[in-house]
């Protein structure tokens, strides 16, 4: 791991092919340790934690399938839940929660429509196609309804891209809005998968009109630098420095390889330069789903959606394009958007504290909880280890769990030391005892860019990249 990185990794994981599978949202540390958990019965997407208001959010379903979009407070409990007005369908795709405490989302509608004129994958289009029309709807701070977009008034069913995606008359998904932001202007981004395009809406005057298109078959940009394009995109954002990213899935394209990429736009001249891309090096194709973060330290962090092993569910790559941390999920589960933040609840951690000696130690979660979770099955307040090792507990914490950082001993018949993870010291002066794979096998020789775990002598364990240019881990 970079020391450079400090930071905490957020995401969720569920599979759209198999709704008995785990649904979890989870915290994990730069070093790889589970800081908070929590389950459900029902669908849980793009959980993320907002530092500067010290909130979270989150995506879920009821029991009847309606998104909700949650917020939690700094004590990981519900205070606000925001839903589509009534008449309209919930969408899981997007959840933006706005600097004046805003909230943004996206819904569906579905409306008859007549494209006997059209044809789809071959298909002439049926005079009564339910169109499933994407439709944005922003609420004020008392929940009230303040602004209403629907695609089908702006966007035609002719700009669906047919080559890529399926046409069907009962229900015709033909923009799929997967993503949405606040342009610096105030007006709104949105992804629209279907139409391989990014279009900008007019917010600030309230008429949703169409301001510009980038990409699909009515681009209003030439593109410069970037001749396969996007698409099939997820995850539009734009940066503090002027540009756009994207994740593009890249379902149109003949070599199926997924990247991230960062736009230039030049409304003057219309042109959109592509100043950034980034391909993993094992050439990783995600046919849906997927994020993509730049962070203002030049962190880059990136979800690869519907993708299986030996693939990636995420990568957090440095500036120079350097692959930092990369989890990997079972191949079951999938992951819809990842993120990274500098900060989560520190303070809150629960802290283990160790009391006697000579053979008769004691571990001890704080008093207060009705929950207690240890790392070795235990359920109780209080432990006693019965092999040396690192111990970490969790404790109820909202909706969740939260974990203390591990405690480690070394010695059972020794009397109490304090040996967090925090109070190790420099890695560089400890000796590599074992150097493992991610699946816990025992390696000899690392390979270049391959995450491994260290084993210590003095018992830690810690995430790194082997560095084959400087015959180092990094």
């Amino acid at each position: 791991m970079n020391n450079l990185f400090k930071g905490y990794f957020f995401s969720s994981s569920w599979s759209p092919f198999n709704p008995k599978a785990d649904k979890t949202m989870f915290v994990i540390d730069r070093n790889g340790y589970l800081v908070w958990w929590s389950k459900s019965d029902n669908l849980l997407l793009d959980f993320n934690f907002h530092p500067e208001k010290k909130i979270s959010t989150f995506t879920t379903t009821d029991s009847t399938g309606i998104a909700l979009h949650i917020v939690l407070d700094s004590n990981m409990n519900p205070i606000d839940t925001t839903r589509v007005t009534q008449g309209f369908l919930g969408d899981i795709h997007d959840f933006q929660l706005l600097p004046n405490g805003h909230k943004l989302i996206t819904g569906a509608n579905r409306v008859a429509f007549d494209l006997s004129n059209y044809s789809f994958n071959s298909i002439k289009g049926s005079n009564s196609t339910i169109v499933k029309s994407t439709i944005v709807q922003e609420f004020d701070n008392n929940d009230s309804l303040v602004f209403h977009w629907d695609g089908i008034d702006h966007i035609h069913p002719s700009e669906f891209i047919d080559a890529t995606y399926r046409y069907d008359s009962t229900s015709f998904d033909y923009t799929h809005v997967n993503a949405i932001e606040v342009d610096d202007d105030g007006n709104y981004l949105l992804s629209m998968r279907n139409t391989n395009s990014l279009v900008k809406i007019d917010r600030v005057n309230g008429t949703g009109n169409i301001i510009w298109r980038l990409g699909g078959k009515l681009s209003d940009f030439k593109f410069i630098g970037d001749t396969i394009l996007f698409s099939g995109q997820h995850d539009i954002r734009k940066l503090t420095d002027g540009t756009y990213s994207l994740f593009d899935n890249s379902n149109s394209k003949e070599d199926k390889i997924t990247r991230v990429a960062n736009y230039k736009l030049d409304t003057l001249n219309m042109t959109a330069e592509l100043v950034q891309e980034y391909k993993h090096p094992t050439k990783v194709y995600a046919r849906a789903m997927g994020s993509y973060q730049h962070l203002e330290d030049n962190f880059r962090m990136i979800n690869w959606g519907l993708v299986q092993r030996p693939d990636p569910t995420f990568t957090l790559i440095d500036k120079n394009d350097e692959i930092l941390v990369e989890l990997f999920l079972p191949d079951s589960l999938y992951s819809y958007r990842s993120y990274v933040q500098n900060s989560f609840l520190e303070s809150t951690f629960p802290k283990i504290t160790c009391t006697g000696s000579g053979g008769n130690l004691t571990l001890s979660a704080p008093a207060g909880f009705t929950s207690y979770e240890w790392s070795n099955g235990d359920t109780t307040a209080s432990i006693i280890p019965a092999d040396t090792g690192e111990y970490m507990v969790w404790v109820n914490y909202g909706v969740g769990h939260l974990g203390s950082k591990p405690y480690r001993i070394n010695d059972l018949t020794s009397e109490c030391l304090t040996t967090s993870i925090t109070q190790l010291g420099d890695t560089k002066t400890q000796k590599i005892v074992f150097i493992y794979d991610t699946r816990g096998r025992l390696i000899k020789s690392p390979s270049k860019n391959e995450l491994y775990i260290l084993r210590y002598k003095s018992g830690r364990s810690e995430l790194v990249v082997w560095n084959e240019k400087y015959n180092r881990f990094r």
